[in-house]
């Protein structure tokens, strides 16, 4: 007997199911409630993928959507806030603990604080909407030091950390610090953060007292030049201190190493008590070394190419490689060389157009992870050469 033909409506339905399997796919969702008293916050994970044109493959898709309660009522948040986002509703809830009151960090494509006493609850927006996504940093949790900027936008949230610890003031949107310990929201003056043509690049650090923030900053004309912008926010004060790359060691201006800004310039106490920022002074500036700007590669600079050769046999005899697994090749007139150890393939080379000596994971190699972590090794120890004094004769300047 030969199969009957599906119904006209099933034959669509399984079309239907088709193109979804190809470009989205229903989701299953997972909803939890956790109590931040007295607030209740519902978090539902939307778990779907996506086919992605651009690749060819299926992307995950997935997404946690917040609500707030307050004595069991849905807080309302206002409308019209995402007309540009393209997905509405609340991206993330960060508690804040170590505040004078229970507070909610709140974000989409705005900002919101939060906030619950005896009267009820109170909802400040610290910015409304945005072209780009919102953000917020820590000024002063690393050690003092700022953490990485974190953006805001809609993302799955299953088992992540979302309540917010380890600093006393949020940088929000480069534009507000938010204190913790009052809970105060001060603005920046706009105007004042640009001075002859320099403005608020990456936040650095501040000052022992967290009133005054360290931004990178350079302008070009003809040529990059380099200052700090120390802004004080709670007088709306900026002022410039200018610097040269070569007598800070300073190889990669967008992204300095954490100990930088302590290295090579001081907070000073003026006689009205006041703190300013100041370069240090140096009988003997501090030797050059090599740098870790990327998570999985290290770099030497500015140096000459003669220095490739020198750290290539350095890493030969640090990791006790033989000629089956330290091959030197050519690429034009430039040497490079492939360094294997199993799975882990590493490159040195010269980069011509930053005259860097430059260690890197290979596009052969097959175990990551593990190839940073000999990178890592490679360029600490060579480091501790370089802090003794050896090999300066081969850098010389940006």
């Amino acid at each position: 007997m030969k199969p009957k033909t599906p119904p006209k409506a099933l034959f669509y339905l399984m079309i239907f199911s088709g193109i979804l399997q190809l470009f989205g796919c229903i989701g299953r969702n997972k909803s939890e409630s956790i109590e931040y008293p007295p607030f209740t916050i519902k978090r539902t994970h939307v778990y779907k993928s996506r086919f992605d044109i651009n690749t060819a493959r299926r992307t995950d898709d997935s997404r946690t959507h917040y609500q707030i309660y307050y004595n069991e009522q849905l807080i309302p948040f206002p409308d019209g806030r995402e007309s540009q986002s393209g997905l509405a509703g609340i991206w993330k809830v960060h508690p804040l603990p170590g505040t004078p009151k229970p507070a909610l960090l709140v974000g989409n494509r705005s900002v919101y604080l939060l906030t619950a006493d005896n009267n009820g609850y109170h909802l400040q927006t610290i910015e409304e909407e945005k072209s780009d996504f919102a953000s917020w940093q820590w000024i002063d949790s690393e050690d003092g030091h700022p953490s990485e900027k974190q953006e805001i936008y809609a993302s799955d949230d299953t088992d992540k950390d979302w309540e917010l610890s380890g600093g006393t003031r949020l940088l929000i949107n480069k534009k507000f610090v938010l204190a913790l310990g009052d809970l105060s929201i001060t603005p920046f003056d706009q105007n004042a953060l640009y001075i002859d043509e320099f403005s608020p690049g990456r936040l650095i650090g501040s000052s022992p007292d967290k009133e005054q923030l360290v931004f990178m900053s350079s302008k070009y004309r003809g040529f990059y030049q380099y200052a700090l912008l120390v802004y004080n926010y709670p007088k709306r004060e900026a002022k410039l201190l200018p610097f040269d790359r070569n007598e800070t060691r300073l190889h990669e201006p967008h992204h300095p190493p954490a100990n930088w800004l302590t290295t090579y310039f001081e907070w000073k106490e003026e006689s009205d008590r006041n703190l300013n920022l100041e370069k240090r002074h140096w009988d003997k500036l501090p030797y050059w070394e090599g740098d870790f700007s990327s998570s999985d590669a290290y770099s030497l600079s500015p140096v000459t190419y003669e220095f490739l050769g020198v750290f290539a046999d350095f890493c030969k005899d640090y990791l006790t490689l033989d000629d089956s697994t330290f091959v030197k090749s050519y690429y034009g007139e430039k040497e490079e060389y492939d360094l294997k150890l199993g799975d882990n393939r590493i490159e040195i080379s010269f980069l011509d157009n930053v005259n860097t000596v430059y260690l890197s994971t290979s596009l052969l190699d097959e175990d990551e992870k593990g190839s940073i972590e000999i990178i890592r090794k490679l360029g600490n120890a060579f480091n501790k050469k370089l802090r003794a004094g050896a090999y300066q004769e081969y850098f010389t300047h940006y």
